[in-house]
């Protein structure tokens, strides 16, 4: 009877620690994350974090932009940019851009629109004409250029799904950013859209730095032809793994850029001059 006990207490005490031990490690997981987002950062300087399947955060020397945010996977108990999440109460001090390409349920939740109750600055620029009543900044079925702020946006834009949505280049802070949403095809140089698209981006003259991209098709043509310092392979949520072949491939194929592999939600990067950083958050 009492050896019973005895082995209970010690379940207990175990169970104590391990609770005791991950709720440290989460705290100094989370100063982590605000020590780099209270910390000023110089113009050309980014942190990215993966948010899963499609979804980025992205904090520039003054702005934080999200795109194509999801909650498709199970919301932990303390929702972080630690473990890929959005918490407003986080970030409600930042600058805050939320980019929507279109509207399919793996590139776009309700739940972004919860995040203005506590967030000051935030605006939301969506890449089609929305229905949507609350003040959102819309692209339509044509390419266009706004400012937003000192936000500098892009789209262009198509409907290989049947369904309307944009692809945005961005200039902001020293850094310009690519995200195409769903812009791939599975025979990409033989769609007049997707090359005149890709084309026309070209036509601008952008030095890219940060391009997000599906790999489904086209991936290889727009690298080749936006020539970007820095890739991230995306649309793989689950299937992560593939982001790593994604990677030997171009690899492979001689391109003179950097992949950026994520490999869980939650995994951060720093970018510099070309040159991006994994890092550990809880180093």
């Amino acid at each position: 009877m009492l050896g019973g006990r005895s082995r209970m207490i010690k379940i207990i005490l175990i169970a104590m620690w391990l609770i005791s031990t991950i709720s440290l490690q989460y705290a100094q997981d989370r100063s982590s994350i605000k020590e780099r987002l209270v910390k000023p950062i110089n113009k050309g300087e980014a942190f990215i974090w993966y948010l899963s399947h499609s979804g980025w955060a992205i904090k520039t020397q003054n702005c934080f932009f999200i795109f194509d945010y999801t909650e498709m996977e199970k919301k932990p108990e303390y929702p972080s940019l630690i473990n890929g999440f959005i918490n407003a109460d986080e970030i409600k001090d930042q600058n805050i851009y939320v980019f929507v390409s279109h509207a399919h349920s793996d590139h776009y939740d309700y739940e972004i629109h919860n995040w203005k109750k506590s967030i000051k600055k935030i605006d939301y620029i969506f890449g089609w004409q929305a229905d949507e009543e609350s003040p959102i900044i819309k692209f339509g079925d044509i390419r266009e250029r706004k400012i937003i702020g000192n936000v500098e946006i892009y789209n262009i834009h198509h409907k290989f799904d049947n369904i309307p949505e944009s692809a945005f280049l961005i200039t902001i802070d020293g850094i310009i950013i690519y995200h195409s949403g769903d812009h791939g095809h599975s025979k990409a140089e033989q769609n007049k859209v997707f090359k005149e698209n890709i084309d026309y981006l070209v036509s601008l003259g952008k030095k890219i730095d940060l391009a997000f991209i599906p790999t489904f098709g086209g991936e290889f043509y727009t690298i080749d032809k936006l020539k970007p310092k820095v890739v991230f392979p995306m649309h793989g949520g689950g299937n992560e793994q593939q982001y790593k072949i994604f990677a030997e491939k171009v690899e492979a194929k001689g391109f003179d850029t950097h992949i950026g592999i994520a490999e869980k939600r939650g995994d951060c990067f720093y970018y510099l001059k070309g040159k991006l950083e994994k890092i550990v958050v809880n180093q």
